[in-house]
Order: structure tokens, then C-alpha cells, then sequence
């Protein structure tokens, strides 16, 4: 995995950083861990999707933490709200409210913010 350092404050995500596929839901998506932090759960990740994969799962789903998302390239379709979102668009889902279910029928290469809370808080 690539370390950033004093040295270092770029790099090319799709070439140095580990992308996996293995329990990455759903089938046909690889997400890469840009970073972590190990005291609060919290991250921050790149998703790519092949055109026509969902995003998530079928249903409406909420977390417990806040997302927020940047669409780099591609573009999602949300199927509950029958509305498209295309590259450079920025979405906030805050804990506990239910969003999606989402698919990329042309693909798409996101971020994702993931700010866990502590205890729930």
C-alpha cells in the first residue's frame, strides 16, 4: 500500500493504491482505501463501478456514520428517485437517513468521505 510522507502528498489512485474486489458489495465493484483513521473508524475510499453494477444493496439503506460523495467520472442512477447524477456531482447521506438504492449503468469512479461517529455520537 502506498504511504504518503513529507515527501509525498500525491499519488495516482488507480495505479498505487491497492484496489480490491474480494467482499466488495456488489459483485463487480473494487473499492480502494485512500485513508483510515484507526481511533474513529472514519475513512475515505474510491469506488469504481462497470457500467450497469448497482452501488449498495436493492433496497434503501442508512448508515452510522455520514457519507458524502464526489462522483469522479461516470455517473449514477438512483432507482427510488428515478434521478441521474453525472460526474462532479457531490452527495451528503447523514446517519440514519435511508438513501438509494443507486447504479452506475455507465459506470463510475467515486469518493466517498465516511466520518464514523464514536459510540454513535
Amino acid at each position: 500500500m502506498t504511504v504518503w510522507t513529507k515527501e509525498r502528498e500525491f499519488i495516482d489512485p488507480i495505479t498505487e493504491l491497492e484496489w480490491e474486489t474480494e467482499g466488495v458489495q456488489p459483485p463487480g465493484a473494487s473499492e480502494a482505501i485512500s485513508y483510515r483513521d484507526n481511533n474513529t473508524g472514519s475513512y475515505i475510499r474510491l469506488v469504481y463501478s462497470k457500467p450497469g453494477v448497482g452501488i449498495g444493496l436493492k433496497e434503501p439503506f442508512a448508515h452510522d456514520f455520514d457519507e458524502f460523495v464526489y462522483i469522479i467520472s461516470g455517473g449514477l442512477y438512483n432507482k427510488r428517485l428515478n434521478c441521474r447524477y453525472e460526474a462532479g456531482i457531490i452527495g451528503k447521506m447523514p446517519h440514519g437517513v435511508a438513501h438509494g438504492p443507486l447504479e452506475a449503468p455507465v459506470g463510475a469512479y467515486v469518493i466517498e468521505f465516511r466520518n464514523v461517529f464514536k459510540n454513535n455520537e
